[in-house]
């Protein structure tokens, strides 16, 4: 087991093919352990990392800039107001 997250750590590392046989050996690995010891959330949270990490560079990079650019713009967090003290708003 522990080589084999060795192994994926290092796999997504490589090119493109071996990042989507990466990713289906995770979803394998970890949906086994949700069926052997019920850990569902760990499994689902490890499965939508790597998913993440074998995605295209582009992709993650446009992913990136949308939510920095959604940060900026107070979409996600609340900034706090200027000329309210007590309360936080949008920007």
């Amino acid at each position: 087991m522990i080589v084999g997250e060795i192994a994926i750590g290092l796999c997504v590392l490589l090119g493109s093919r071996w990042r989507k046989v990466t990713f289906i050996a995770t979803a394998v690995l970890h949906l086994g352990i949700i069926a052997t010891i019920g850990l569902w959330s760990f499994a689902t949270v490890m499965i939508c990392l790597v998913g993440m990490a074998c995605m295209p560079t582009d992709s993650a990079k446009r992913i990136l800039q949308m939510i920095s650019g959604r940060l900026r713009r107070g979409a996600l967090i609340a900034a706090p107001s200027t000329t309210d003290n007590d309360s936080l708003q949008r920007v």
